[in-house]
């Protein structure tokens, strides 16, 4: 339910912004580091022969991007406030340093 609240910008400015942007990017790497180490375990005993490097930066990008999506999307929604506050608008100017981060992570990553 908070998801799709979330992704129709139905939330508060703070959650969007503690929540989804901190909270997620925090659970996105943990989740990340998750499967890098399991995939890591596979590969060293021996149940699995593959290249678990290019398999993590494939599921990294994955998870990145749609996270990536996810809040922005949420960011910018959220503070579509007609009150136009302040708060509103460094809300707004958060989704695009956040869009910007992961857009530079992604391209490192992937090079």
């Amino acid at each position: 339910m908070f998801i799709k609240q979330a992704w129709n910008g139905q939330i508060a400015v703070w959650k969007a912004v503690v929540l989804v942007s901190l909270g997620g990017l925090a659970l996105t790497l943990v989740v990340s580091i998750g499967v890098s180490l399991a995939l890591l375990f596979l590969v060293k005993s021996g149940l699995m022969y593959f290249n678990h490097v290019a398999i993590h930066t494939v599921f990294f990008s994955f998870i990145l991007s749609a996270f990536g999506i996810f809040a922005v999307r949420s960011l910018w929604l959220c503070a579509a406030n007609p009150k136009g506050k302040i708060s509103h608008a460094l809300v707004r100017f958060w989704a695009i340093i956040l869009g910007a981060y992961i857009f530079a992570v992604l391209m490192h990553v992937n090079n």
